[in-house]
């Protein structure tokens, strides 16, 4: 169940449903599921991506709502409470990141509803964590506790309780502790930016009211509008994408780079998540740009692929049916960037009985990889539906690639000859002997409906890219011995796709005898001219008139008796 989460499924079977059920009544347990699903967002080095562990928590809370509200909508209320308890027992900086994150339109209102919940004792228990932890006051921690808190009153009672509880921590004993409370004491309650900017800036600040009263009697200038609009949200979250992608192209030291790639990560993740993908991919773009490049590449390299497996972009690529004819060529070229491990967010897609719009573009996507791809296709071939084998067989036939061939072997094995067919289409469109000779498996071990299947999926498309596989598994194999049917099953394949480069080894065959093999050879012989009467080209034509002349005694009579019947 962890692992569903983790890897960001949004479906459960009933058995997981019930534990998400057991687990909404204990606080203690909610606690250890947000524990389990964050521990693996980490880093190289081992530290917490605070942003991705703040989105899976957050995301585990909604599981838990939805399927409440769903299966028992009367426990939903203890439920919430019990999240909030939980909540206040998790890393304080993840508690953070939850509480700022915009929530929207949601039907169930998680963090409303647990800031809603905190009583004073539970804010001030958070708050001095955290700032036992950091051992100060942010500017970011202040805009939150005035999220919790806004209410002058109960933030100095909340600051009265926190004091006492930091007392009981070696940092609240410490000598220099009471001037750094006055410090965070006066940025909690009067949330400025004096700690933080010059004075001069600060002396700009302090006369912004009695300019604005000035300016108020006077005409507004004409580019106020384009001012104000400078300061939308989306114009400062574009410049700090701009400022970050020229921090890291101008960067010439090594560890420096790294430190950037890794902001950049976390950046994206959350650009993904509020659905920015314009600026998602000009930041992955400098991330590939970096990846090939001398300063740091193995870092940007490491943050692309740490993108490609984030929950941010498995949320994003399970709403590919949504993205309009803008916003699904930037998801694209996020995914193209990140490289062949975001075939893995694709899963769910891929794994589709019928050809729906989430399938083709997931499908259009994985096809842009080729080889690169193939390992992370396997896995479709390992389940146990026989849609998903068959999708799987149709991915890795579209790479063309000799690596493909091993588990399109595999898939070869099943019964179901819906997914032998694909299979055998998929190594038909592969240029590689191994290729050649799995289909000749395939045919020698096929019987019945998984016999014609194999025959007609080598046929069906009328590919040319097949014959030179015929006429190898033709010239490879012994048609009086095991391979007998297999060499009337090719001959046949052959006589139905009439395409001249299979006369060679048509003839090769056609002119092979076997002492004691005389009704064997007969129906070889028959096949063989078959197909290039079928062939019908000059060099055909030529051949039949070549044999009748020098065949051996049963080559001539096969096809005098065979033209006299025409």
């Amino acid at each position: 169940m962890v692992n569903s989460i983790v890897e960001g499924h949004g479906t459960f079977d009933s058995l997981q449903q019930q534990r998400l059920l057991e687990i909404a009544d204990s606080a203690f347990e909610i606690k250890e599921l947000a524990a389990a699903v964050s521990a693996p967002k980490c880093n190289i080095d081992g530290s917490p991506l605070i942003t991705t562990q703040a989105a899976t928590v957050l995301a585990t809370f909604r599981h838990l709502a939805g399927i409440v509200s769903v299966m028992d909508p009367e426990k939903l209320p203890q439920v919430m409470r019990n999240v909030a308890a939980a909540t206040t027992q998790l890393d304080p900086h993840v508690v953070m990141q939850i509480m700022q994150t915009d929530e929207g339109m949601q039907e169930t209102p998680i963090i409303g509803q647990i800031a809603e919940s905190f009583d004073d004792e539970k804010v001030a228990e958070l708050l001095a964590t955290a700032l036992a932890k950091d051992g100060k006051a942010s500017k970011r921690l202040a805009r939150i506790f005035d999220t919790i808190a806004p209410d002058e009153e109960r933030k100095k009672r909340v600051l009265r309780l926190t004091r006492n509880l930091l007392s009981e921590h070696d940092f609240g004993r410490s000598s220099q502790f009471k001037a750094v409370w006055n410090s965070m004491e006066e940025l909690l309650l009067s949330y400025d930016e004096s700690p933080y900017v010059s004075s001069s800036y600060q002396a700009s600040l302090e006369g912004a009211v009695g300019r604005s009263e000035m300016f108020s009697t006077r005409d507004l200038p004409p580019e106020l509008p384009e001012w104000v609009e400078s300061l939308q949200q989306d114009n400062v979250r574009a410049l700090s994408v701009l400022l970050i992608t020229d921090l890291l192209r101008i960067e010439e030291k090594a560890e420096r780079a790294a430190e950037i790639a890794d902001d950049m990560t976390a950046l994206v993740e959350d650009l993904m998540m509020s659905g920015d993908f314009d600026n998602s991919a000009l930041v992955m773009r400098e991330l590939k740009r970096a990846r090939e490049g001398k300063v740091a590449p193995a870092a940007a390299r490491a943050a692309l692929t740490q993108i490609g497996e984030s929950i941010a972009l498995r949320e994003a690529a399970s709403m590919i049916a949504d993205f309009d004819d803008r916003t699904l060529p930037l998801f694209m070229e996020c995914c193209e960037c990140a490289g062949p491990v975001t075939i893995r967010a694709f899963h769910p897609a891929l794994q589709s009985e019928h050809e729906t719009v989430e399938y083709v573009r997931a499908r259009d996507l994985v096809t842009r990889f080729g080889a690169p791809g193939i390992s992370h296709l396997a896995a479709l071939a390992d389940d146990d539906r026989w849609f998903v084998q068959r999708n799987a067989a149709l991915l890795l036939g579209a790479t063309k690639h000799a690596d493909a061939v091993a588990v399109l072997q595999g898939l070869l094995r099943r019964n179901d000859s819906r997914v032998l067919k694909a299979a055998v289409s998929a190594l038909a469109g592969i240029d590689d002997p191994a290729a050649a000779r799995a289909v000749q498996t395939a045919l020698r071990a096929a019987s019945g409906t998984n016999r014609d299947a194999v025959v007609e999926a080598l046929v069906a498309e009328k590919d040319p890219r097949v014959v030179p596989m015929l006429a190898r598994i033709l010239a490879e194999s012994d048609p009086f011995g095991a391979d007998h049917q297999t060499v009337l099953d090719t001959l046949q394949a052959v006589r139905q796709l009439a395409d001249d480069r299979s006369v060679r080894s048509v003839v090769g065959v056609m002119r092979r005898t076997k002492l004691l093999a005389w009704k064997k050879a007969r129906v070889v012989k028959e096949a063989a001219v078959m197909a290039l009467t079928a062939i019908a080209s000059a060099h055909a034509k030529s051949a039949l008139e070549e044999a009748a002349r020098t065949g051996d005694w049963m080559l001539k009579r096969v096809i005098k008796q065979m033209q006299g019947a025409a």
